[in-house]
């Protein structure tokens, strides 16, 4: 059991070293913290809060639903007609004397999408799907982050006293 703890705390110390970047194993004093740590706030709501606007998943989930949004936006969009127009002007420097040297054209274009097989409402639908489900994904996180301030955020009062 000495062997196995001896190489238990090798194998910790070159993890560590190995995590803060050390190709070398590097000896480690552990040092005690010199002051006491204070206890959490007794409103909780205050650390659910804190944990919401510091929680890094939270804010990647609020991006990923913010761009599911924008997204599904993009997709209904598509059901709608579009119009486009081209022109071109130009000179001819070298054309026959009876072709004026200054020429022009514009075009317009209007596409109403009418015929395509119910696509753009299969997409617009899909992508309505996924933004719910990113919602839903971002409220279960929440609620995962509430339980835990919660549930480990309640903290006997005596229990730090008796702290070194």
């Amino acid at each position: 059991m000495l062997l196995e703890a001896v190489n238990n705390y090798d194998e910790a110390l070159n993890a560590l070293s190995a995590i803060l970047g050390y190709q070398q194993e590097q000896n480690y004093d552990p040092v005690e913290e010199l002051h006491e740590p204070t206890p959490p706030p007794p409103d909780v709501n205050a650390l659910v809060l804190q944990a919401m606007q510091q929680r890094p998943e939270i804010q990647a989930l609020q991006d990923q639903v913010f761009g599911a949004e924008k997204f599904s936006n993009a997709e209904h969009d598509l059901k709608k007609p579009t119009i486009s127009a081209l022109g071109v002007a130009g000179l001819a420097p070298v054309r026959a004397d009876q072709i004026t040297s200054h020429y022009g054209a514009v075009g317009v274009n209007i596409n109403i999408p009418i015929f395509n097989g119910f696509y753009f409402d299969a997409r617009a639908k899909t992508a309505e799907i996924q933004t719910n489900q990113n919602r839903q994904r971002l409220t279960d996180e929440r609620n995962n982050i509430a339980r835990d301030v919660r549930t480990y955020g309640r903290i006997p009062a005596g229990l730090f006293s008796g702290w070194p």
